[in-house]
């Protein structure tokens, strides 16, 4: 699967910052998956899991607000 870069920023510190294949968020309006070439929209996030899939694996942590970005795809 095609990898992009993700920054996942928190009010404790940077989180992930490497190539992922997928990131699955909760929005205030549903979930959310992006992919590779993507659309760019920007997102405010609700309380719910988010999951990147970064080399084939999965990592979940808890997400309770915040705004989703994403750029040039």
């Amino acid at each position: 699967m095609k990898s992009f870069p993700l920054t996942v920023v928190t009010p404790d510190g940077m989180q992930f910052d490497g190539q992922a294949e997928e990131i699955i968020v909760r929005t205030t309006t549903g979930d959310l998956a992006v992919l590779a070439n993507h659309c760019n929209c920007v997102a405010p996030l609700g309380m719910g899991q988010a999951t990147i899939v970064a080399d084939g694996k999965k990592m979940t942590a808890a997400c309770i607000g915040g705004i989703l970005s994403v750029l040039n795809g």
